[in-house]
């Protein structure tokens, strides 16, 4: 009874002794597979994503080139629409400059001079010339004054001498556009000696004067001027040389 016993416990202890291997083992190989199974394919697995990630990575570049190039030629397009923007402002700040130019050289003020009587130059009390000065522009002249300069001289012409009859007029006075002249009386206050007619009778010397204005206009707050220079001759007045201009 007690040997049968012995061999119960002993065969008890020898069959499970190759279940609990048998088990061991079994967990062995399972886990052995499954390190196998897991370990073989992921290098292969790996290296798929290391290749997909470096394809990514590549096709990611490769757009942001693109972009890049995008984004510098759409910069210029914007440089070259400001730089030609400018351009266009530019000019047409200039062409309205030039229309404003013409319409004041158009609407200013414009004065001409000629003779208004030269028949009592040789009046014996009192010679003189009359000039008269028109306002032939578009708008009005305000505040005009002129001097006068008067003097007989031998030609060629020069200047006028320091024994010339000045005459300032500092009296203002407005010229309106085609409307009546201005007449200026220049009188040889010292007279005109004998030998002074017979010299200008024969043209060796000449009566010569100058005829200066200044005046205002709605275009320009500095001052203008115009001058003008004439001397006598038989049939009326020309031109001196100098002394014919304005601005």
């Amino acid at each position: 009874m007690l040997l049968l016993l012995i061999l119960a416990v002993f065969g008890q202890q020898a069959s499970e002794i190759p279940y609990q291997q048998k088990l061991t083992c079994g967990e062995h190989c399972y886990e052995q597979s499954d390190f196998e199974y897991l370990t073989y394919p992921y290098p292969v697995l790996a290296q798929g994503v290391s290749g997909g990630n470096h394809n990514q990575t590549s096709t990611n570049h490769q757009p942001e080139a693109a972009n890049n190039s995008q984004q510098n030629y759409a910069i210029r397009i914007a440089i070259a629409a400001v730089a030609v923007n400018t351009i266009y402002v530019l000019v047409a700040i200039l062409q309205l400059r030039a229309i404003k130019y013409q319409v004041r050289m158009s609407h200013r003020p414009q004065l001409a001079a000629g003779p208004e009587d030269v028949d009592d130059l040789f009046d014996g009390s009192a010679p003189r010339i009359k000039i008269r000065v028109r306002n032939v522009g578009a708008t009005t002249a305000y505040d005009c004054r002129y001097e006068t300069w008067i003097e007989v001289l031998p030609f060629p012409f020069t200047s006028f001498s320091d024994h010339a009859d000045h005459v300032d007029v500092m009296n203002p006075c407005a010229l309106y556009p085609n409307h009546q002249p201005l007449v200026i009386n220049i009188p040889i206050r010292a007279g005109l000696s004998d030998d002074e007619r017979l010299d200008i009778l024969n043209l060796r010397r000449f009566v010569c004067i100058r005829v200066s204005v200044t005046y205002k206009d709605v275009f320009r707050w500095r001052r203008r001027y115009a001058n003008f220079g004439f001397y006598v001759e038989n049939n009326g007045l020309a031109f001196l040389p100098k002394y014919n201009d304005a601005n």
